[in-house]
């Protein structure tokens, strides 16, 4: 099943470095172009304010979008692939207490609400939202920037693939 709580694009295009992964015949579906697809999750993003504005029926139809995305990945064992290793800006997020204010379906503005308690709850500063990831290292980040002022807000926390490679397990480390 499609997970919801994030969903990003690669910030400098779409493009990402070669697999190290040994080829594997690909599935019939993975052979169709993943373009609409994505056109469409974009557009989701956007008419729903990156998750703020979604609808249950909005959220039923992200997680069939999704599941089509999923389904056209030729990647094996995809949660341990090096094609995720990047910056990431983050569109779509189910979490209602995220803190999405905005989204054009590319990128989205949150709230920066800072480790409790913290003062920036009470300011009205929102930031771009990028995903960092390095699984050479086993880190990932999730960063909320604002130019006001140059503030940021930073999830840390490591992450390893499942032992069939197709999703992570988390520990959070840190939140500043």
């Amino acid at each position: 099943a499609a997970a919801l709580s994030g969903f990003v694009r690669r910030r400098f295009g779409d493009a990402a470095p070669p697999s190290a992964a040994a080829p594997t015949a690909p599935s019939l579906r993975s052979l169709l172009p993943v373009g609409p697809v994505k056109a469409r999750l974009f557009r989701l993003a956007a008419r729903t304010a990156g998750g703020a504005a979604a609808t249950a029926a909005d959220l039923e139809e992200f997680r069939e979008v999704l599941a089509e995305l999923e389904a056209r990945n030729p990647t094996p064992r995809a949660a341990s692939s090096a094609l995720l290793d990047g910056e990431w800006d983050q569109c779509f997020t189910n979490n209602p207490a995220g803190g999405v204010v905005w989204s054009d379906g590319r990128t989205a503005r949150r709230k920066l609400l800072g480790p409790p308690p913290s003062p920036l709850a009470a300011l009205p500063l929102t930031g771009r939202v990028t995903q960092l990831v390095d699984l050479s290292v086993g880190e990932y980040r999730q960063r909320v920037q604002s130019r006001a002022l140059g503030l940021r807000a930073e999830l840390r926390a490591a992450v390893a693939p499942t032992e069939d490679g197709e999703a992570w397990e988390v520990a959070f480390r840190s939140f500043t």
